[in-house]
Parts: C-alpha cells; structure tokens; sequence
C-alpha cells in the first residue's frame, strides 16, 4: 500500500440514505468494500461496545454522526478514531498521516476561509450548505463544494473503516443488499466498478434514495451525496 498513488484514496465507498434512522442503522452494519478489494479487511460491520483500543463504542457513533450534522463555522479537522497505522498492512501510515493531516486538514481550512467573509452562512451546517449549493454565493461556491465535500466525505469514511473490520453486512441492511444486488459479493464488484471507472480522482457510493432503494453510484472529485440531497455517511 506505500506505493499506492494518491488517486487510490479518490476512490472509495459510502452509504446514504434520506431517514436518519435509517442512516445510523446503514452506518452500524455497514461491511461493504471500498473501490479497492484491499478496503473491505478494514470496513467496520458493526459498532463496538467498548473496550477495543482505537474502535468506537454505539455511543460515540451516533454522537459523532449528530456532530457531523450539526458542524458549523469555523469547523475542524475531527481525529481519527484508531491509531495512524491501526489498518496496516491495508493502509500503511504515512498514506493515512498525508491523508489526514495534509489533505483533509486543507479541506478544513480552505474551507473555513471562504466562510470567513459570509457571516450570514457561518451558522449553517456544512451538510446543510452542501445540499443547496444554488444558494452559495458564486464567489465561493466552487469553494465550499470542494472543500466543504472534501471534509464532509472524510469525516465520515474515517469512521466506517476500524481495524476489526470486514466481514459481511446482517439485519437489514443485508435484506436490502440481497434483494437489490443479489449479494454483499456481487455489491463489492459493482462499488469496485464504479470506483475503477471513475476518471481521475472521485468516488465511488452505496446510495438509498428516498424510496429506500438501494443503488451504487459514483461522483467526480470531493463532490457529495449531499449535494443530490441525500445525507451521506463516506468512505474516501
């Protein structure tokens, strides 16, 4: 993994779904592979209930998801919940320390600076700017939907990733992956697919729409489900 480019980290995996409750359970039993097979060793399946170093307890996820929807100006950059080199062999450290610290770190300021003169956006949620990007000023739109996606994206897909990861979804979210794509297998292919076929950097998601249909999706740069007006949890 120390050799991978960086484009490697531009494809990944996320869930999102309109009903938060729905969206704290798809978070909760989450398994699915990212655009490279290597991920699904290190997504999370289910929260832990404590006592693993570097995991999160069911508590501590849904008050970082709140967290999450609720952050506003000035925002930061969260800390990862596991040690730098908690994925290895996966994901060495240094890809996640430049990924971290320097990337999403620059999402994270860049983003604050174009809030900086628009006081009058400072007080709404980063979600809530990305699902109404028509409203941003035109100065800064590109801005917050770079920067504010970029930070977005990877708060979240930190968190679905754990060092007791992998395995396959249960409950159901496993009914759903079943009756939509036949299998959490055949899901894989198809986020891997969409990742792979993603020109230059992007993403590759697992969506549900507001019908509650499952569908797999991909989308260019840092750009978010949010911004189609779903609530998204990522992977990068």
């Amino acid at each position: 993994m120390k050799n991978q480019p960086t484009d490697f980290w531009q494809r990944g995996l996320a869930q999102a779904t309109r009903q938060p409750l729905s969206r704290r359970q798809f978070l909760k039993t989450l398994s699915l592979g990212g655009a490279a097979t290597l991920l699904s060793a290190c997504i999370r399946t289910s929260p832990r209930e404590g006592g693993v170093p570097g995991s999160s307890t069911v508590s501590e996820q849904t008050q970082s998801e709140q967290a999450r929807s609720e952050e506003t100006f000035p925002v930061v950059l969260p800390p990862l919940p596991y040690a730098y080199d908690a994925l290895e062999p996966y994901i060495d450290e240094m890809t996640m320390r430049i990924h971290h610290d320097k990337h999403h770190s620059g999402y994270v300021s860049k983003l604050n600076a174009a809030l900086e003169e628009y006081p009058d956006l400072q007080g709404r949620p980063v979600i809530t700017l990305l699902r109404d990007l028509d409203a941003i000023p035109e100065a800064i739109r590109t801005a917050v939907r770079n920067h504010g996606g970029g930070h977005a994206n990877h708060s979240l897909f930190w968190e679905t990733m754990s060092p007791n990861g992998g395995g396959d979804p249960s409950g159901d979210l496993a009914a759903a992956i079943d009756e939509t794509f036949g299998s959490a297998s055949h899901l894989r292919e198809l986020v891997n697919d969409a990742g792979l076929s993603q020109f230059g950097s992007g993403w590759a998601w697992l969506v549900m729409d507001q019908d509650g249909r499952l569908d797999v999706m991909n989308t260019p740069n840092q750009d978010s489900p949010y911004s189609g007006g779903a609530d998204a949890a990522a992977w990068h």
